[in-house]
């Protein structure tokens, strides 16, 4: 397993990626708590749907000069995984859908709950 720090424009990502199996796993601590939150809130709580995940309306956006974007590129249709210590309990699963401009992060878990004002995906 291999842990890789970085500290870019204040934003601290913690990367952990394993290999095993022909399979890679990606782990990211995502600090941008706003967007996080944009993308929740609307996947999963927009128009009553009460934490039932409805489509692939909202996204997170990653741009080509995101250092996280060398980190997506090449790992489209692949799923990450998202955590942040303070909005999540666990991991928020999302599909990479990658373009030469953007890279765009879908959220896939089914469903998502508040407890003890954090987020637990499903």
């Amino acid at each position: 397993m291999g842990v890789v720090f970085l500290n870019f424009f204040n934003i601290n990502h913690i990367i952990i990626v394993q290999k095993l199996y022909n399979e890679i796993r990606t782990k990211i601590e995502f600090k941008i708590k706003e967007e996080l939150e944009r993308v929740i809130q609307s996947s999963y709580f927009e128009d009553g749907t009460m934490g039932k995940l409805v489509g692939k309306r909202t996204f997170l956006t990653i741009g080509s000069e995101d250092p996280l974007f060398i980190i997506f590129r090449g790992l489209n249709n692949m799923t990450v995984k998202l955590t942040n210590d303070d909005m999540f309990d666990g991991t928020m699963r999302c599909v990479v859908d990658e373009t030469p401009e953007v890279i765009n992060l879908y959220p896939i878990n089914n469903y998502c709950i508040v407890e003890d004002s954090k987020y637990s995906f499903y």
